[in-house]
């Protein structure tokens, strides 16, 4: 099963390899995904956001079926702020 959470952007890049950490920080699973090298995620973001898409960017599937939620190159407050309330993350799960 797919995670609920993409990130997107070149893995070698500085901002990405810091999302990656926190999410390993967080022990939350996500998906990877360089739209430079994959067309289907270039038309994927393309859809959603139309113009240009600056990366990184983290897809978040909204808890209630209803979109997803994208950060552009959040910091570590936004992204976990951002998992709390799409119920990804929950207080007590975090501090275990």
């Amino acid at each position: 099963m797919a995670s609920r959470i993409t990130i997107y952007g070149n893995p070698a890049q500085p901002d990405v390899r810091r999302l990656k950490r926190e999410m390993s920080v967080m022990y939350v699973e996500y998906d990877l995904s360089d739209p430079r090298k994959d067309e289907r995620a270039a038309r994927r973001l393309q859809t959603e956001l139309g113009g240009s898409v600056t990366l990184p960017l983290v897809e978040v599937l909204r808890a209630d079926d209803r979109g997803s939620v994208f950060l552009t190159n959040p910091d570590a407050a936004t992204l976990r702020q951002c998992l709390y309330s799409e119920e990804i993350l929950s207080i007590t799960s975090y501090w275990l």
